[in-house]
């Protein structure tokens, strides 16, 4: 039913590809508005077949431009969506996180996606903070309210071999535990 989104911020068109529902749903739930899963929903594009060149998760390789977009908007959607002190409480975690996703940017050998993505977030500084303001001053929910999944940990998807498995498996336990003690600071 259309006349229920009606009101509603829509999707951002600065995310081309990836986090855009992740950012939309957020806005929403920071508006006070609920979000609802599906997860037997299938979405058919009705333009697109075989996903799109360069950016389809089907594909081996870990693309520049579907890096860029996944480096870039993970920022994109830290930057708008969270209070100030939110991201200082998370702030060491975030730097963890950053430093794996150096060390995954080499191995894949995206590096140069990796550091664009930063030139864009740092280029587009003043439009993003627009964004954050009028975001942050519509907000009728904590930060505390809105982080209620269980906590950040790395992705095993992306690993290769036993010590990279290992040390993933070590450093989402740092993570989980973190979270546990930050998440009271909120």
């Amino acid at each position: 039913d259309k006349s229920r989104i009606e009101g509603m911020p829509c999707f951002d068109p600065d995310f081309f590809y990836n986090f855009e529902e992740l950012d939309f749903c957020l806005r929403n739930r920071l508006a006070g508005r609920r979000c609802l899963v599906a997860p037997s929903s299938i979405v058919r594009h009705k333009y697109l077949t075989g996903g799109v060149a360069g950016l389809s998760s089907s594909e081996v390789r870990y693309s520049s431009r579907r890096a860029f977009y996944v480096f870039r908007n993970r920022w994109l959607v830290i930057l708008k969506i969270y209070a100030l002190r939110t991201i200082i409480v998370i702030a060491p975690a975030l730097v963890l996180f950053e430093l794996v996703t150096i060390l995954f940017a080499v191995r894949k050998r995206v590096v140069k996606p990796y550091l664009r993505a930063w030139a864009s977030v740092i280029k587009n500084r003043h439009r993003i903070r627009e964004k954050r303001r009028a975001i942050q001053a519509s907000r009728t929910v904590r930060d505390k309210d809105l982080l209620n999944a269980p906590p950040l940990t790395l992705g095993r998807a992306t690993t290769e071999g036993v010590l990279e498995a290992t040390l993933t498996s070590f450093l989402s336990a740092i993570l989980e535990n973190y979270w546990r003690v930050a998440w009271h600071l909120l």
